[in-house]
């Protein structure tokens, strides 16, 4: 049997690439957090030699100097990331989605109503937009100048969705000027979803971040496309947070039936308590449903005593049997949660592999 292996957080079916930051100089440790004193492409290094069909990248190529970032140097390191991994890859497809670090100033993706993509100023996203329009296909330029999402046919009956749901973000100050939907985005995504259903497509959805980080009338009415197409969505991607966790998402007319799984695969880079990590997952080639996800990290403690040696990568754990689930699917891991809520051992188990093995 054919099994399809992808990375998230950086990179076997799926390799998803979340926070992979490439040969940008390392900032002094003044604020007492970790750092690592080796390069930050180490990730694709490794990954070189692994096997891999498809790599998901789930943004924040751009680090968190949020206070001297710019057009110019935002362009410069989105675009050294993406040669990095094109560099890395070769013919393997790269798909990638735009965190909240791209734009600049940090967070603001402006709707087209305030500054049109017609006009050529400091306020339009209208720059980033153009960017990574130059690393997809002529078919998905359309919307993502739009408003930095489109689709992807992977293969017949594989369809993956890219959302720039970050202009939905509490944090984004421009929606503060009225809630409705940027871009057309959720009518797009709805309008996609059903062509995708009556082509007898499976589907992938690959965005930045959470939903609750959304504003509620945003995460509301994705709530509700996501309930309406469960039978073709087969999983949810995403990054941002750093930490290796996954969502369940529940029936808008039955809370108690599981429709939906959001994984997030961590980070290529360090974070305060958190070690480099990346994740596999494996998944069944004729469903499309995430059958085992692995963790892969460096103790970067270890790695920091020898400088000049190669960090050591190593199995962290494997989702199916650290916590004894038969499956991934939905059902299984709302059971999951249910018994962590009464096995406080099971919960701490779980908090140690969110935080990727945070004592080194």
């Amino acid at each position: 049997m054919y099994i399809m292996r992808m990375l998230t957080c950086l990179f076997n079916l799926l390799w998803w690439l979340h926070g992979i930051r490439v040969r940008i100089p390392a900032r002094c440790n003044e604020g007492g957090f970790p750092i690592s004193l080796h390069t930050n492409d180490d990730p694709l290094n490794l990954l070189k030699f692994q096997s891999i069909d498809y790599v998901y990248m789930t943004g924040d190529f751009v680090d968190h100097g949020v206070w001297e970032t710019s057009q110019e140097t935002n362009t410069k390191t989105i675009t050294a990331v993406v040669n990095a991994a094109k560099e890395t890859f070769g013919d393997i497809p790269i798909i990638f989605t735009l965190g909240n670090h791209e734009p600049t100033p940090v967070n603001q993706y402006v709707p087209n109503k305030y500054a049109p993509l017609d006009v050529d100023d400091d306020v339009s996203s209208k720059w980033l937009y153009e960017l990574v329009s130059s690393y997809i296909t002529d078919e998905a330029k359309q919307t993502i100048l739009q408003g930095g999402f489109h689709t992807l046919l992977l293969r017949p009956g594989f369809r993956v969705i890219i959302l720039n749901n970050v202009v939905g973000y509490k944090s984004n100050f421009w929606m503060a000027l009225g809630s409705e939907d940027p871009y057309g985005q959720l009518k797009w995504l709805a309008e996609t979803l059903l062509q995708a259903e009556q082509d007898g497509e499976k589907v992938h959805l690959l965005y930045h971040i959470q939903m609750q980080s959304c504003l509620p009338t945003w995460s509301r009415e994705y709530h509700k496309i996501i309930d309406r197409f469960e039978n073709i969505i087969t999983a949810q991607f995403n990054g941002h947070t750093h930490t290796d966790e996954f969502q369940v998402f529940h029936s808008v007319s039955d809370l108690t039936r599981a429709n939906s799984v959001l994984f997030n695969g961590g980070s290529g880079t360090a974070n305060a308590n958190v070690n480099p990590n990346y994740r596999i997952y494996t998944v069944d080639p004729t469903s499309l449903y995430v059958l085992d996800a692995e963790t892969w990290i460096y103790n970067l403690t270890d790695a920091n005593l020898s400088p000049k040696i190669n960090p050591k990568w190593f199995l962290e754990y494997s989702m199916r049997e650290a916590f004894g689930v038969p499956t991934l699917l939905p059902q299984a891991l709302s059971s999951l949660t249910h018994s962590m809520a009464r096995d406080h051992a099971l919960m701490r188990q779980y908090y140690r592999y969110c935080q990727v093995l945070m004592r080194s």
